[in-house]
């Protein structure tokens, strides 16, 4: 079983939360406002695979004070760049699921020395049974990624991460491997 350390983190003054598990290389995960607990399963499975996995969320997501302003996905992608400083990397996988996807390509578009820019291989997952984000966004995304895999969850929704931790961990192993 993978140890998960637990981290309190600030951006732009914001209190928020980061899980670190497992060992090896570093995988940024970016989510929408959801608890961290939702992912810890996906993320403790990434462990398991051999990746040191960040999983990063405000506090408000897990029982906080809601933040007055909402954050723009530019902001998060600012606010991503002071984790990884608090943390002590500068070079992470960028996972970014739900509007955590638009984050993790802002990172990369705007901060390339911490991702590598967008031409490096990108896999895109969705859950068919999605009726969050319809089967347009992922072919969107598809065609205009450079070298961009996709893989589909046939019997998972926007939830895939929590509905399948152990398939979805497989599947992103084996496309970083």
């Amino acid at each position: 079983m993978s140890t998960i350390r637990t981290l309190e983190a600030t951006c732009d003054g914001r209190a928020a939360q980061v899980e670190i598990v497992g060992s090896g290389p570093d995988l940024l995960k970016i989510g929408s406002a959801v608890p961290l607990a939702w992912s810890r399963p996906a993320a403790v499975a990434l462990a398991d695979h051999g990746f040191r996995t960040i999983n990063f969320g405000y506090s408000a997501s897990d029982g906080g004070v809601e933040h007055p302003e909402p954050r723009t996905c530019l902001q998060q992608v600012d606010d991503v760049i002071e984790v990884l400083a608090q943390v002590g990397t500068k070079t992470v996988v960028a996972l970014g699921l739900s509007r955590g996807a638009i984050t993790a390509y802002g990172l990369a578009a705007r901060h390339p020395d911490a991702t590598g820019d967008v031409t490096t291989p990108t896999l895109i997952v969705s859950g068919a049974k999605d009726r969050v984000v319809t089967p347009a966004h992922p072919a969107r995304l598809h065609r205009a990624i450079p070298h961009a895999e996709s893989y589909e969850f046939s019997d998972a929704s926007h939830g895939f991460i929590m509905e399948k931790p152990h398939n979805f961990a497989r599947v992103v192993a084996g496309f970083l491997n």
